[in-house]
This record gives C-alpha cells, sequence and structure tokens, in this order.
C-alpha cells in the first residue's frame, strides 16, 4: 500500500535496527504497518524485539527515499531530533563507569546514534552538541570505543568554526571531553593541550560558569 511504501523508505534512514517506538516518531510506521511489512519479509524481527532491514531492502529504501529530497530531508531531521532528544532523557542514568539497563539500551542504538552526531555537526545544534558530549564520551568509556569516540569528536570539531563565538561552547565542550578519552588512551601530552583549548572556549563562551566547574571536573580525573 502507498503508506507501506512511504513507511520502508522513511525506515532507511535508520542505522543498525530500530525499535518500534523509534519508526512511529520518525517514519510514521504505526504497528500495523510494520506487522505488514513483517508479514511480507520486507522487515524482520530480532530476537531483543528490535526490526531490521536485509541490506539490500535497506539501499533499495534508501534509493527510493532519495529520489524525493523534501522526503529525505524531513525523515533525516526526524531521525536526529528523535535521537536527541531519547538520547538526552537517558544522559544522566548513564553511570560513570560499568554498564545498567540504559547503556544497554543504547548501545543497540551505537549507529543511530553516530548518525544523528553526523547530522547535529553538518547542521550545526549546537546546543545539542554541547549538551550530550559528556553522555557520549560516558557511553563510550562504559562500552570500551574511546578510539571510536575521539575520532568521532575530531570529526564533529571540524565542522565548527573556532573563530565563531556562538561555536565556542559547544566547541569546549567537545575539547573537555575529547581529553578524556586521550587520557584513557594514553595520549596524555595531547589530553592536556586539548583540554586547555576546551578551556580557553568555555571561558570566552556565553556559558563562562562552566569553566569553573570543568576545570574542577578535569582536576578530578587527573587531566
Amino acid at each position: 500500500t502507498s503508506k507501506e511504501q512511504d513507511a520502508l523508505q522513511k525506515l532507511s534512514v535508520f542505522h543498525g535496527g530500530f525499535r518500534r517506538e523509534a519508526a512511529a516518531e520518525v517514519a510514521g510506521a504505526t504497528i500495523p504497518v510494520l506487522a505488514s511489512l513483517v508479514d511480507k519479509s520486507l522487515v524482520r524481527v530480532l530476537a531483543n524485539g528490535r526490526y531490521d532491514f536485509h541490506p539490500l531492502l535497506l539501499q533499495f529504501a534508501g534509493e527510493k527515499l532519495a529520489s524525493n529530497a523534501a522526503e529525505k530531508s524531513l525523515a533525516e531531521e526526524r531521525h536526529a531530533r528523535y535521537f536527541a532528544v531519547f538520547f538526552g532523557a537517558k544522559r544522566d542514568s548513564i553511570p560513570r563507569s560499568g554498564q545498567n539497563d540504559v547503556t544497554d539500551l543504547l548501545a543497540d542504538e551505537l549507529a543511530n546514534l553516530e548518525q544523528m552526531w553526523h547530522y547535529l555537526a553538518q547542521h550545526r545544534w549546537l546546543e545539542d552538541i554541547a549538551a550530550l558530549a559528556t553522555a557520549t564520551f560516558l557511553l563510550h568509556f562504559n562500552l570500551g570505543r574511546l578510539a571510536e569516540g575521539a575520532k568521532l569528536f575530531v570529526r564533529v570539531r571540524a565542522s565548527l568554526e573556532p573563530s565563531n563565538p556562538e561555536h565556542f561552547f559547544a566547541l569546549g565542550s567537545l575539547c573537555v571531553r575529547e581529553a578524556g578519552y586521550l587520557k584513557y588512551l594514553a595520549s596524555f601530552r595531547d589530553a592536556v593541550a586539548i583540554a586547555e583549548e576546551g578551556l580557553s572556549y568555555l571561558r570566552r563562551s556565553s556559558h563562562p560558569e562552566v569553566w569553573l566547574k570543568t576545570i574542577t571536573g578535569l582536576n578530578e580525573a587527573g587531566v
């Protein structure tokens, strides 16, 4: 049906599978539509209750979505907004070390979260970048993905403007968390350098009150 075709195309913006709630919010895929797609072997249900595509079907659906630039742009924006809100709601429940139900839930969404970060950087959603930097570091730390996290933050920083005051808070937030990655990767000199750069951004940002708090946190972390 036209509803199933529309949903199938929009579901292609997900990476690494998706949950039923996310499908409804991002692609408008209701439970009956999802059930029909499963019955037709266009979407599959995994053992943990998540949904996924066969790679060839994912490619086909993505190509169909790409033929409508406006719909593709809107679906990608909805995907980024959904995961920014979803991740933001979980950030205070991520432990400082170790794993719990929240980290397990977020681990299933790693590919979607990385895609979200790509969108945040490309479209410069500065508030979300600053708000999610710490949670992303903690998630990567708990999952043993420090090298991947450091590379991600380097890419995100490269998309921002070091001379633009509006970008200072986001850049500072990224830098101080990147210092954490580098510390645990035993790149101590680089960790200190990027931490100092981050503090410089924060001191000059529209949130200077974060500067002193960050210095205290870095000292406690041994950076």
